[in-house]
């Protein structure tokens, strides 16, 4: 048992995105149950020897190994012309079926409807996502329309979030770009953003 396979594993079972540091943290909460195994009567040597492999991997992990380890899983899969592949979003790591399969995997139940957004829908988003936290008054100065329609749209959509409240007169609400946004676009952080024809073209698809 090696370290790649381990993470494949976690990654496989869990429900959700994986962050690397949770990684690190489960598998070293499993160096306990090694212990007593390892001091279990009646255990073999070839077990005990395999399970002291496991202590000494999982005594010096570090999240560099096992970014590491998802990168050997990566090559491993692209080698065998796998259907899987390990990518990273703001949530963390997920194991992904690769985009080529995808009219296949389409068949086991049929696609939702997808959502389109107006071009005005498109320009609000994009005011928000790389002007956030903004106001309504904000985004109308810029439009130069009024937004109410979009907006409500957008928080519908969960595509945006209401973030609090300004400090300006009246104390407006204030609007910013949600996690499911993040994860639309596959990306960690609001500095990973795309350029504006990126964004609109991914919001079309």
């Amino acid at each position: 048992m090696n370290l790649p396979s381990i993470v494949e594993a976690l990654l496989i079972a869990s429900d959700e995105a994986l962050p690397t540091k949770k990684i690190v943290s489960i598998l070293k909460k499993s160096l306990p149950t090694l212990e007593d195994e390892i001091n279990a009567k009646n255990i073999t040597a070839l077990r005990k020897e395999s399970l002291e492999d496991q202590r000494a991997l999982l005594s010096d992990l570090s999240p560099q190994t096992v970014e590491h380890a998802i990168e050997a899983l990566n090559m491993d899969y692209e080698k065998h012309t796998r259907s899987l592949q390990i990518s990273k979003t703001h949530a963390g790591w997920r194991v992904y079926t690769r985009p080529e399969y995808a009219i296949f995997l389409e068949q086991l139940s049929p696609p939702n409807k997808p959502q389109k957004l107006s071009r005005s829908a498109i320009e609000t988003l994009a005011i928000i996502a790389y002007r956030q936290p903004t106001s309504k008054a904000e985004i109308e100065a810029i439009r130069g329309v009024a937004s109410d329609s979009m907006i409500q749209k957008l928080l519908k959509l969960d595509l945006i979030k209401v973030a609090g409240r300004s400090e300006a007169l009246g104390k407006p609400l204030i609007y910013s770009v949600t996690d499911f946004f993040l994860a639309k676009f596959g990306i960690e952080a609001l500095k990973d953003l795309p350029n504006y024809e990126e964004l609109t073209t991914a919001l079309k698809d």
